[in-house]
């Protein structure tokens, strides 16, 4: 009697094993190939941008480790979500989600999949399993406004918006604020686009670039991926300035790229895999800015020429102050 009631115990205790939900962090796949899905949005990996950049660091990561990167573009909020629902159901053992037009489900759908590591950027999200980069967007957006100011010698500036994310309005704030700390009472020019999916059009971003230079703009800030392709190329077109986002977009007209706010993504997006291959993500918000060189405008051979002394020095004085933000 004794022998059967441990042998029924016994089966009860495997069946929980084999039976107890598969996305649970107790229920890792063992032994075979670590999995990511990254999601990226309009552009996807040859965007130039934000999305190559979340790319590479995925990809570096997956050479060096031998680790299995499934890729997901998506155009618009609806497609997201359908690649967001097939991630989860996927069997992968982390999600890197680069849109931020997603970035408000992640926490229902991270807490319903605790098995699944998560990684999103510029919001948020409180929960064990998800690993939210957040970027201070208002220092960048202050040190670009000093240079566009200082280059525009007082004459209006313009920005793109790609989104309504709390990210953008952050990047505009402060660029407009950096630029007033140069010119008092300085004209900056506001557009944005109707839909996400213009992020992926380069003749989008060239278009806002010519109402906005036709208006006298004199330097735009365009942080919208692939479209300011487009706008650099209006830049040259009319010998005014464009600043770029995410990437060093420098090269891609040079002489006209006043230069760019990039953002170290590549290198926490590999980071946070490899931290996750070997068990040791930690979920929570992580803070990056100027301190650190997590967050910088680039001066290189594509633009040097366009930086006299007198910038460069006040550049270095505004980073001293930045660095103190984060």
């Amino acid at each position: 009697m004794f022998r059967k009631i441990v042998c029924v115990l016994v089966l009860i205790s495997l069946a929980l094993v084999l039976f107890v939900c598969p996305n649970c962090r107790s229920c890792r796949r063992g032994d075979e190939e670590f999995s990511v899905a990254l999601i990226l949005g309009p552009g996807g990996k040859d965007d130039k941008s934000y999305n190559a950049m979340v790319w590479n660091g995925a990809n570096r990561a997956a050479q060096e480790f031998g680790l299995i990167i499934d890729e997901f573009m998506v155009m618009n909020e609806k497609e997201g979500l359908d690649a967001l629902y097939k991630c989860v159901k996927g069997d992968y053992d982390m999600v890197i989600v680069a849109p931020r037009f997603l970035n408000q489900y992640i926490g229902a759908v991270a807490g319903d999949n605790t098995g699944i590591d998560f990684l999103i950027f510029d919001s948020e999200v409180r929960a064990e399993n998800v690993f939210s980069c957040i970027f201070d967007a208002y220092a960048g957006g202050y040190l670009v406004g000093v240079v566009s100011a200082m280059k525009s010698e007082g004459e209006p500036l313009g920005f793109i918006a790609p989104d309504r994310s709390e990210y953008i309005q952050n990047l505009y704030r402060g660029y407009t604020e950096g630029a007033e700390g140069i010119f008092t009472g300085i004209e900056i020019k506001y557009k944005a686009f109707g839909r996400e999916s213009m992020m992926a059009d380069e003749k989008a971003g060239e278009q806002l670039a010519c109402e906005l230079y036709d208006s006298g703009v004199k330097v735009i800030f365009a942080p919208i991926g692939m479209a300011g392709v487009g706008v650099f190329k209006e830049a040259k077109e009319r010998g005014r300035l464009a600043v770029g986002c995410d990437a060093n977009q420098n090269y891609i007209e040079p002489g006209y790229v006043l230069t760019s706010l990039v953002r170290d993504i590549d290198a926490i997006v590999y980071q946070a895999i490899i931290d996750a291959f070997k068990g040791e993500l930690k979920g929570g918000l992580f803070y990056y800015g100027i301190s650190g060189g997590w967050l910088d405008i680039a001066i290189d051979e594509s633009n040097r020429d366009l930086f006299d002394e007198v910038m460069l020095e006040k550049v270095e004085q505004v980073k001293a102050v930045l660095r103190e933000r984060v």
